[in-house]
């Protein structure tokens, strides 16, 4: 290991309350770090202050995947300088932004965000019973994608119990969306009441819970161990060779280029083995993105070490919480930062916000894991029952086509709108019956011998 210097922070510009700075890297690595790293220090509602990538833009996934990649390849350049990477570390290295790009843009990852009740809602609800892709429902009861062992509610229970908690949380009047972002925290809360539910989601592996949250697809634990020793690294590794000599803003360019040609390459070369069944590359290549957030982490958590070293006056611990959780991995999130997390911001945010106000601790890290799994649970039944619905009528038998049992909006005759077309008629609809909320917390149910991990 080779001991490396402190880079330098250097102000670009001052102003609105928020100071711009430069990362100027250390001489040694100068050379190897492809796009400037830009931050700005701002502050938070409670004066604390607060680091943001310049290059960031929310809810833009191309700016947000430059900017983890440009974090990455300074970072990359530090561990590259002190660990002495031989060319072909530095290969595998090199690589794994694109990985972890194909894998973030593909259809598989999950972005679906369960911000209002349409998310929740299941229609043909016959046809999801019969499958067993949802429980049987009671009569009045709207069906949703909440699973049973979290507990079995209804959807004006699920907006109940997320309004006393957003008012807790310091709500005034929280709208639809902000009561069933809470109400499905609170479900999750709710659910570890249950002993039997709690012991099991802790013998589940995190990393396992984590990827579920993020991507919708079912990958077996024999795909995910076998991806990395697949001869599709082979392959991906003799691609690498050929282009060795070039520089890391060189290769970032051939990265990008390469997109979809270098997918086929993989998957159906003339040689080395032969076409790998299509499905299989697929999730082949999703596995190796998953495997790429490991390594990701680690290039961002180098550059982000050095970067707080340098901010003056030191970061003081409450504002310690914020960067450490956003920045440098955490056991919380399965040994990632939240940056790698940031698609479920929105979802998490009651968790969130209580955990960069206080730390970590062991009853909100177990509700962060119950939240995480609640999502998993959630967006495979909603992909599962909208792909059959969503199949033609006549590959089903006719007793499986489901009837269109949802609510029509009052007053429009028989050509009514349905009410979960209409987001005001369906709110309208699920309030009327909100005064009696139908919920029972899992403490009060028996939870059978269900897997949280399909």
């Amino acid at each position: 290991m080779t001991s490396l210097a402190l880079g330098r922070l250097i102000d670009v510009a001052q102003g609105d309350g928020r100071r711009l700075v430069e990362w100027v890297p250390p001489a040694p690595v100068c050379s190897d770090v492809p796009l400037p790293c830009r931050f700005s220090i701002g502050k938070t509602e409670d004066g604390r202050r607060i680091v943001v990538p310049l290059s960031w833009v929310e809810n833009d996934v191309e700016a947000i995947i430059l900017c983890i990649k440009t974090l990455y390849f300074a970072g990359l350049a530090i561990c590259a300088h002190r660990e002495r990477f031989s060319p072909a570390t530095l290969d595998q290295w090199r690589v794994m932004p694109w990985l972890f790009e194909w894998a973030r843009c593909s259809p598989e990852h999950a972005d679906r965000g369960f911000a209002c009740l349409t998310d929740l809602l299941v229609l043909g609800t016959k046809y999801a019973v019969k499958s067993g892709l949802i429980s049987e429902v009671e009569d009045g009861h709207t069906p949703h994608v909440i699973p049973p062992e979290f507990g079995v509610w209804d959807l004006p229970g699920v907006l109940a119990v997320g309004k006393d908690a957003a008012e807790r949380a310091g709500h005034c009047l929280p709208d639809a969306q902000v009561q069933v972002r809470y109400g499905l925290i609170e479900v999750a809360r709710l659910a570890l009441r249950n002993e039997k539910y709690a012991k099991r989601l802790c013998e589940l592996d995190l990393r396992r819970i984590v990827f579920e949250a993020l991507y919708a697809d079912d990958l077996d634990d024999a795909i995910m161990a076998q991806a990395t020793e697949h001869r599709i690294v082979r392959r991906l590794s003799r691609w690498l060779v050929r282009h060795r000599r070039q520089t890391t803003e060189e290769f970032m360019r051939l990265l990008m280029a390469a997109g979809a040609s270098l997918v086929a390459a993989l998957v159906r070369p003339k040689k080395g083995g032969g076409p790998i069944d299509p499905k299989l590359g697929r999730q082949l290549l999703i596995a190796l993105g998953w495997h790429a957030y490991s390594f990701l982490a680690a290039g961002i958590a180098s550059l982000m070490a050095n970067f707080k070293a340098l901010i003056s006056p030191a970061l003081t611990d409450a504002e310690a919480i914020l960067f450490d959780d956003f920045y440098l991995p955490q056991p919380h999130y399965g040994g990632l930062p939240f940056l790698l997390l940031r698609e479920r911001s929105d979802f998490l945010e009651p968790v969130t916000e209580q955990l960069w106000n206080s730390g970590p601790c062991p009853e909100l890290t177990r509700l962060l894991r119950a939240s995480l799994s609640l999502y998993g649970r959630m967006i495979r039944t909603r992909r599962a029952i909208d792909r059959e619905l969503h199949r033609p009528k006549l590959s089903r038998a006719p007793s499986d086509v489901a009837q269109d049992r949802r609510p029509s909006a009052p007053g429009r005759g028989e050509e009514a709108t349905s009410a979960v077309d209409d987001h005001d008629a369906l709110t309208h609809h699920i309030y009327k019956r909100i005064k009696k909320p139908c919920n029972c917390p899992p403490d009060k149910t028996e939870v059978g011998d269900v897997n949280l991990l399909p």
